[in-house]
């Protein structure tokens, strides 16, 4: 197992969910962009009734519902997450939480923490393969 990817995956679906609610702010602008005529009802510049709000609404919905399962698969995994990194000791804590789960980079972590960037390396080198370890005895257990 790839435990760098596996930590990366938490922002890798924060930026899905991002991108997501970027497409859904675009789909609203395109459904509210749309004047309406005398009897209230939206036409485009044909003069007839626009089928990009009804498309748009559709849209809008199937992707709330998509954005809604995201949210909640991100909570789950950024938890388990979490949860594994817990069993760390502080400074590997510290270093892979700062990066992985706050966004830090290397730099602003060792700033952060007081170290070096090369020592925040060292630790983080070493918390992944104890972090590593954590994961296989706990799959072990299951």
């Amino acid at each position: 197992m790839d435990v760098q990817k596996w930590l990366e995956q938490v922002g890798m679906l924060d930026q899905l969910i991002n991108a997501k609610n970027a497409e859904r702010e675009r789909l609203m602008d395109i459904a509210t962009d749309i004047s309406p005529n005398m009897d209230g009802m939206p036409f485009d510049n044909t003069g007839m009734v626009s089928r990009r709000v009804e498309n748009s609404a559709v849209k809008l919905v199937m992707l709330a519902r998509e954005i809604d399962a995201l949210i909640d698969k991100y909570i789950d995994y950024k938890n388990e997450v979490i949860n594994a990194l817990e069993k760390l000791p502080k400074n590997e804590y510290g270093v892979l939480h700062r990066h992985y789960i706050r966004y830090m980079t290397w730099e602003q972590v060792a700033e952060e923490m007081g170290y070096s960037t090369v020592q925040v390396w060292r630790i983080k080198n070493k918390a992944l393969e104890n972090l590593k370890d954590i994961i296989t005895k706990e799959a072990v257990k299951v």
